[in-house]
C-alpha cells in the first residue's frame, strides 16, 4: 500500500539522506541515496558523492522542499538491543 501511495505522488515526495560516507556508521543515508537516485524517478538530495551532513546543508534545503513531503533517511547512535532497527517517527 505504501509504494502505491507514493507512486501517486511521486512529485509532491523528496527524499533527504543524511550522513557522510566518510564515517561507515553515517553512511546509510547516502548510501540509500545513491540507491533511490539509481533506480527511482524520486528527487533525492543526499547521496555518496554529495553528502548532507551539516546544519548548512539542513537549511539549505528548507527552501527547496518547501511544500513537499519529506521523507528523511538517516542513521542513529543507538543501544546495541536496537541495532538493525528501523523506525518510523
Amino acid at each position: 500500500m505504501l509504494d502505491r501511495k507514493l507512486k501517486e505522488e511521486i512529485e509532491n515526495i523528496v527524499f533527504v539522506c543524511i550522513g557522510t560516507n566518510e564515517v561507515l556508521g553515517d553512511s546509510l543515508g547516502p548510501l540509500v541515496g545513491t540507491y533511490l537516485k539509481e533506480n527511482s524517478n524520486f528527487k533525492v538530495y543526499g547521496d555518496m558523492k554529495n553528502n548532507i551532513c551539516t546544519s548548512k546543508d539542513i537549511k539549505r534545503l528548507c527552501r527547496k522542499t518547501k511544500n513537499k513531503k519529506v521523507i528523511a533517511i538517516d542513521s542513529a547512535i543507538s543501544d546495541v538491543a536496537e541495532i538493525g532497527e528501523i523506525f518510523v517517527s
